[in-house]
């Protein structure tokens, strides 16, 4: 048997070497992909740190967890410089994620870049006695229902 070989025997060409012979593609094809990928594998671990940052930081307490919830560590909201006033509630910002307080029915939401909002659940007995977010309400003029 015989094995093939590349019988073409014509001098290189400034073409030629700029090609990948194995795939056939041009060498700046290969440095674009690659540089479009670090790009979007950066940009994606910025969005997942950014997120993982508001969801840990949404409340800044901890302990406090049975009734009189008086046992917490840590600041409770500060409403006044931490939110400010929609015409439905009030409103923390972060990285990724915004985090809205209705104020008339006491539902938190989670807002995702501005694009997609997210019902997430009532304001807890906790939240209550500690963030006190109902005062608040009634300080901005609603008539909180919760």
């Amino acid at each position: 048997m015989t094995s093939s070989t590349n019988l073409d025997t014509r001098p290189a060409t400034p073409a030629d070497r700029s090609l990948d012979r194995r795939s056939g593609r041009h060498r700046a094809g290969r440095v674009t992909i690659r540089t479009l990928a670090a790009a979007g594998a950066f940009l994606l671990m910025a969005l997942t740190t950014g997120t993982v940052l508001d969801i840990l930081g949404v409340d800044p307490t901890s302990g406090g967890y049975e009734p009189p919830f008086t046992d917490y560590r840590g600041e409770p909201i500060d409403w006044d410089t931490d939110a400010y006033d929609t015409p439905t509630g009030m409103v923390g910002t972060g990285h990724v994620l915004d985090v809205h307080i209705d104020c008339t029915t006491g539902m938190i939401s989670f807002e995702a870049m501005g694009v997609a909002t997210f019902d997430y659940r009532r304001l807890s007995d906790r939240a209550l006695a500690i963030h006190e977010p109902r005062q608040a309400c009634q300080e901005r003029g609603f008539t909180p229902q919760f």
